[in-house]
């Protein structure tokens, strides 16, 4: 066993205290602990709040130890990751992006973010005449950062609706639903400490998958950008 740092011997410490807890305790009536029985599910019910066995064991898969722990964990969960529910202890936590989902091409191409909606309001402003009246520009700027700020938050509420009601479907899970939603259409969704929308390449698989259902049952922000009252042109954002 080796430990790899200052936080991984205090991890390593703490859980080792917790289970020669479990290992010494007894039942009421002074009878010994079924501790391989209680470790097992121990491990079953961590591999079910990380997104199952191949997260467990991501650190190193194909080593000796990952193979023994495989087997014992699998042989406890079953292959059927409908069963795994019924393991987790872990709140399920789905994060939401509303600004990520209009302005990444690779999600839905073409829809229009914020600060793309503003440029072009301000070239409108600017082609208008020779001295842009500046108030009905900033006038305009606030009507459509309104219009975008409103209907982001509109439909993080309809996505955790929806969220919620596909997990209700979901026979075994206990544990509750929590929805990390970004609403702000000012979102850096690119930045490292923001609030992301889930993908398969990491993260908790049972999440993701409750992001896509919820997802596919929410349209998307209908965001009109108006660019004045008399203005022959006006963009739509829709699902």
């Amino acid at each position: 066993m080796t430990t790899s740092g200052y936080d991984d011997f205090h991890l390593y410490i703490d859980i080792v205290t917790v289970l020669t807890r479990a290992a010494t305790s007894r039942h009421i009536d002074g009878t010994a602990r079924d501790f391989a029985d209680f470790l097992t599910h121990v491990l079953a019910a961590t591999a079910a709040n990380v997104g199952g066995p191949d997260h467990l064991l991501a650190g190193r898969p194909g080593s000796r130890e990952a193979a023994h722990l495989e087997e014992l964990v699998r042989g406890a969960m079953g292959d059927d990751r409908a069963d795994w529910l019924w393991f987790r202890t872990a709140p399920v936590t789905v994060g939401l992006n509303v600004a990520e989902l209009v302005e990444d091409d690779l999600t839905h191409p073409g829809l229009m973010g914020l600060d793309e909606a503003l440029e072009t309001l301000g070239k409108h402003h600017e082609s208008a005449a020779v001295n842009p009246d500046l108030d009905a520009w900033e006038r305009d700027i606030e009507v459509v950062t309104a219009r975008y700020t409103h209907e982001y938050l509109v439909y993080a509420e309809r996505f955790t609706t929806a969220a919620r009601a596909y997990t209700q479907q979901l026979a075994g899970l206990t544990v509750p639903l929590e929805v990390d939603a970004d609403t702000s259409p000012y979102s850096r969704w690119w930045t490292a400490t923001a609030i992301t929308n889930p993908t398969t390449s990491a993260g908790d698989a049972l999440a993701l998958r409750i992001w896509r259902a919820a997802h596919d049952a929410t349209p998307l922000p209908n965001v009109d950008v108006w660019l004045g009252p008399s203005t022959l042109a006006k963009t739509q954002v829709r699902s």
